[in-house]
């Protein structure tokens, strides 16, 4: 630190303040995963269709301790794949789709009984774009956005020769929901069809396998299962050169996402 910057924040902070600070370094996670989803809709209670893909992608983590016990942690990931498409119009495979999810969460560490546990709270948004045009004439491509809010607990536990495990358990809270229908990819003279989404909630279900491998550098291994289930969406109009000609929606819905992660620690 320049001398000049030192000796301005040992007057306005004090130094045992700034010693604090000073200490506070940014932690960061870097990662590979891959998982097989599953995304299936429903009307009055049967199957209209569904979707299973293999994705792979990246993962990150950059977290920043704000007092001794807490910290706010921006956490990301970016995957992409191809999916199987099954319904009564068709069966199609090697269709192309990618999403990603970003968070921003407040942890605070507690010890109850001998055992560390890291509750923590914020709010997310979850995007996918999945590229049905790609089965041909009748295909469009479907963008879809969830705005959800988060709370979740980790617990830490020894487990000998150098490693711990770290289960978590994460609900969503869905805030809203936003499908966007390219109907313009089935004939130019569609609108695009948008539906909003209000109820719904997500889940994660994870367990780390940690261990050190330096000073301050650590690499895990994460099982997890994460979930979505939302209702109906509203109804909108579906028009063609500006007349209506039908509504459209977007049914209840299930995903389930199983998987693996691999992340280094520093």
């Amino acid at each position: 630190m320049h001398k000049s910057l030192y000796l301005a924040a040992l007057f306005t902070l004090g130094a045992p303040t700034l010693a604090c600070a000073a200490e506070r370094q940014p932690l960061v996670k870097l990662g590979i995963e891959g998982y097989r989803e599953h995304y299936e809709e429903t009307v009055d209670g049967s199957r209209f269709m569904e979707e299973k893909a293999r994705m792979y992608g990246l993962t990150g983590a950059l977290r920043m301790e704000v007092s001794e016990q807490g910290a706010l942690a921006l956490e990301g990931r970016f995957v992409r794949g191809n999916a199987d498409y099954d319904s009564d119009s068709g069966s199609y495979s090697g269709l192309s789709r990618r999403s990603h999810d970003l968070r921003l969460v407040y942890q605070h560490e507690l010890t109850a009984k001998g055992v560390r546990f890291v509750p923590e709270f914020g709010v997310g948004v979850r995007e996918l774009t999945d590229n049905l045009q790609e089965s041909g004439p009748g295909g469009y491509r479907r963008e879809s956005t969830y705005r959800y809010a988060t709370i979740g607990v980790r617990s830490l536990h020894e487990l000998g020769n150098g490693w711990r495990l770290e289960p978590k358990l994460s609900y969503n809270h869905l805030i809203e929901g936003e499908q966007v229908s390219r109907l313009r990819d089935v004939d130019a003279n569609f609108s695009d069809l948008t539906n909003k989404q209000t109820k719904g909630y997500g889940f994660e279900l994870s367990a780390s396998f940690v261990t050190e491998v330096d000073a301050g550098k650590a690499v895990s291994i994460t099982p997890f299962w994460r979930g979505w289930r939302i209702d109906d969406s509203n109804v909108q109009p579906i028009r063609s050169a500006g007349v209506q000609v039908g509504e459209g929606m977007e049914p209840k819905n299930e995903t389930n996402e199983i998987g693996l992660s691999l992340a280094y620690h520093f």
